[in-house]
């Protein structure tokens, strides 16, 4: 499956997702762009699942217009966990 990370979240989330083709979007070149945007490019792309802590991002689209899944992860502020250990973004 591709996987686009948003660049709200660390690259090396990336790594924890064994057997999946993971990008993200400074990576593609997409950073700063906006969430409708985004969403397009990575459709267009070949991308079938957005990974996003935005919570607005729901309010802010019409998702179901774009055949990508969009995930929101609900995190603490300002932290991931990823392998045990907790990481600043």
């Amino acid at each position: 499956m591709r996987i686009l990370l948003d660049e709200c979240l660390p690259a090396r989330l990336g790594r924890e997702l064994v057997g999946h083709e993971v990008s993200t979007a400074p990576k593609m070149g997409w950073a700063g762009l906006k969430n409708g945007v985004l969403l397009t490019r990575a459709v267009t792309a070949g991308f079938e699942v957005f990974l996003t802590v935005d919570k607005n991002l729901p309010k802010q689209q019409k998702l179901a217009a774009y055949a990508i899944a969009v995930v929101c992860c609900v995190v603490p502020p300002m932290t991931l966990m990823i392998s045990g250990s907790w990481c600043r973004r």
